[in-house]
């Protein structure tokens, strides 16, 4: 085991702790199958002692009373000291996630860090906003004022650790908030690297706390317990559910990015040769483990055939292989048990009747690690499972479609409603069609994801955005001050009992 990337010890209220119990997580490289590194297996009450000191943080430290110019320049030297740690980070994600080398460069690592000195600007901006002056009677004023929430949990997964976690507690910090942060199981590692960062920032003790352990044990405890005042949560649809009905305890503020089934709609006039290989990639990112893979395919049957033809040709032609190489595009899956499940989906496609085209199989060419080949199912009806439910790996689903009205059916046709993305020969004809889409974010005719534009879902996926100005401003309360106009005395004609506040519901 390489020792170099291992963790014994929380970061508690500036401190680094010892776990209550002596137990470990072992963590996998799923390139090799091998643990190359541990953290500590926290419980319940190593959660309760992180909440306890985020409380303490923000009833009695300076973090939520400092100016907004104090915080921001204090997130500065945060963003700093995470930036210098872009090496470690890349390696260690590499290990820990599994991903290539392209993906924790360009996405996993990279525009995280980005994004922490952009939250650190934002820092500094002016949380009041003065209203008009309103005649009454009474006459008054208005400020409307953001302030921040109190203590947050934030519960990150395992697919995007740093990115996901850097988009909670940038935001969260920056508008004053004191933060526990607790990585998923499977990749615990990268948020210890938040906490050297603030250990070596010196943001005060306490602002931002870091706790490893189980989801059912330390997650329940971050999501229930009265100490904390909101809980941003990515993750499954189903452990959302979860997270609100713990949340729902002290009615606790809850922002959920969850689940998806993300539709890439092509209609009859798109350009193939630009629509292929951008669809291509918004499908298998990350080997198909993001919840805004676009994992439908819905083809116009005027394209139908030629796409399909173009995307089996374009899988062929995709390396498969050890992540830390450059040259590789399709890395591992997370788990054993993660490729198990959804190799319990191709065989799901097969008995439903959809057609297997290419891939589903294990790479013969490697003996170690959770590999699999992506895999294309075409003839598939929306009803089917394999259309409907979240697999979470490199699989996607093609339906034809005979014309516009039908295929915005079946891009609607989900439970879900995070993103998607439609194809057509002009941009005006993409964002007509993708305004009615029932989804969080569309891509017409090629746009990538913004990071300064908010990011959610509809139904169930999930509530609430992150990212961008929205995204900041899910970690606030907004307090409307109520300014009375002051008049010489004597000199009030709406009466003495004008003022009252108003009728209590």
């Amino acid at each position: 085991m390489d020792q170099t990337f291992d963790r014994e010890r929380f970061y508690i209220g500036g401190e680094w702790l010892a776990p209550g119990r002596g137990k470990w997580l072992g963590v996998e490289d799923p390139a090799t199958e091998e643990i190359f590194a541990r953290a500590p297996l926290g419980r319940r009450d190593d959660a309760r002692r992180a909440l306890a000191a985020a409380r303490r943080a923000f009833d009695e430290g300076p973090w939520p009373r400092m100016t907004p110019a104090q915080r921001s320049q204090t997130l500065k030297r945060f963003a700093i000291e995470v930036a210098l740690e872009r090496a470690r980070l890349t390696e260690l994600l590499i290990r820990e996630a599994g991903c290539t080398r392209l993906m924790a460069e360009h996405l996993q690592v990279g525009p995280p860090i980005e994004h922490l000195s952009w939250y650190a600007d934002r820092a500094a901006r002016d949380p009041d906003e003065r209203l008009p002056s309103h005649k009454g009677p009474p006459p008054s004023e208005s400020i409307v004022t953001r302030e921040p929430v109190g203590v947050v949990s934030a519960i990150v997964p395992w697919n995007f650790p740093l990115y996901i976690a850097t988009h909670k507690v940038g935001a969260a910090l920056a508008m004053g908030n004191t933060v526990v942060l607790k990585p998923a199981s499977w990749t615990p590692l990268s948020a210890f690297v938040f906490a050297d960062a603030a250990e070596r920032a010196e943001l005060p003790p306490g602002v931002l706390n870091v706790v490893t352990g189980s989801g059912p044990e330390v997650g329940e405890e971050l999501a229930s317990n009265t100490l904390a005042d909101m809980v941003s949560f990515t993750g499954s649809t189903e452990s959302g559910k979860r997270v609100m009905q713990l949340a729902s305890g002290n009615v606790k503020k809850i922002s959920l990015e969850l689940g998806g089934k993300s539709a890439g709609v092509v209609l009859a006039d798109a350009p193939l040769d630009k629509a292929v290989p951008h669809l291509l990639w918004s499908w298998l990112v990350h080997q198909g483990q993001a919840c805004g893979a676009t994992t439908r395919f819905v083809l116009h049957e005027r394209v139908h055939d030629e796409f399909v033809d173009r995307l089996v040709d374009a899988v062929k032609g995709l390396s498969i292989g050890d992540p830390k190489e450059w040259t590789t595009l399709v890395g591992p899956l997370i788990r054993a048990s993660h490729r198990e499940r959804v190799e319990r989906y191709i065989a799901i496609g097969k008995e439903e009747g959809a057609t297997l085209v290419i891939g589903g199989g294990r790479p013969q060419h490697l003996e170690k690690g959770y590999y699999l080949e992506p895999a294309i199912f075409a003839d598939v009806r929306p009803d089917m499972r394999i259309a409907q439910e979240e697999i979470f790996g490199p699989i996607v689903c093609v339906t034809r479609v005979s014309d516009d009205e039908e295929a915005l059916r079946v891009a609607n046709d989900s439970i879900y409603g995070l993103a998607g993305a439609v194809w057509a020969g002009t941009r005006d004809r993409a964002v007509a069609f993708a305004r009615g889409m029932r989804t969080g974010t569309v891509s017409c005719n090629g746009g990538g994801l913004n990071p300064w534009a908010p990011f959610g879902g509809y139904k169930q996926s999930g509530i609430g955005r992150e990212l961008g100005m929205i995204g900041l401003d899910e970690f606030t309360e907004v307090k409307h001050l109520n300014l009375g106009v002051e008049r010489p005395t004597g000199d009030d004609p709406a009466g003495p009992e004008a003022g009252a506040a108003g009728v209590s519901a």
